[in-house]
Order: structure tokens, then sequence, then C-alpha cells
């Protein structure tokens, strides 16, 4: 019976745990737009760059401040948007041979060129 008491605790305590981190329902991964500065619990902060949904998937191309460019499936990685007030200073710029890409200035340095230089 005591084993019994201790699978059940045990397994509270995971449920809690998780709680935390609860599978994102389909109005969290709407929400997720390009631009928009994100939070994953393991990844950490980051960008989105883009987001795709079709009838199978939904999924986010993040850039993560720390860990670089990842593929998210909303179906799963739970996101969470970050307030104004915890925003870094990104930019979202185009570039003549690599399209638009969403950078933070934390990490990013850029020079602003006239046009003909």
């Amino acid at each position: 019976m005591e084993e019994a008491d201790d699978y059940q605790t045990s397994l509270r305590a995971k449920q809690a745990s998780s709680a935390s981190s609860r599978r994102p329902t389909d109005e969290d991964a709407n929400a997720i737009r390009p631009g928009q500065r994100v939070r994953h619990a393991k990844l950490g902060l980051g960008v989105v760059d883009q987001v795709k949904q079709d009838e199978k998937q939904h999924v986010a191309t993040v850039t993560f401040d720390d860990r670089g460019t990842k593929t998210l499936n909303l179906k799963y990685a739970s996101v969470d948007q970050v307030k104004q007030d915890e925003k870094q200073h990104v930019a979202t710029v185009t570039f003549d041979d690599r399209g638009t890409k969403t950078l933070n200035l934390k990490y990013a340095s850029l020079t602003i060129v006239e046009d003909g230089e």
C-alpha cells in the first residue's frame, strides 16, 4: 500500500510541474505572429521569423537569442508572447540578397548606408 501512495505522490508532483508547461491551445498558436518576441521554457527568448499553418500542422520558425533558429510545432511547443517591458531592441531588415530578417540589436551590428554607396 505504501508503494501505491508513493506512486500517487510522485504522479501528482509530475502533473503539478507539467501544469506550468501546459500544452498550447489553438488560440495560443493563432496568436503567434512573425516579428513577435516570445519566450520558450527551455530555449529562452526569441523572435518569430515565420509561421506556417495547414490542415496537418502549425509551425513557427523562431530565432532564439542563445540557441539559434529552431522550428517549433505549435501544437506541442508552448511559446509565450513577451510583454512590452520585457522586450529587447529588435529590427526587421530587408537585405538585398537575404530577404527580410528580424535581428536582435543586442547581437547584431548595423551600419546605415545611403543609396548608391
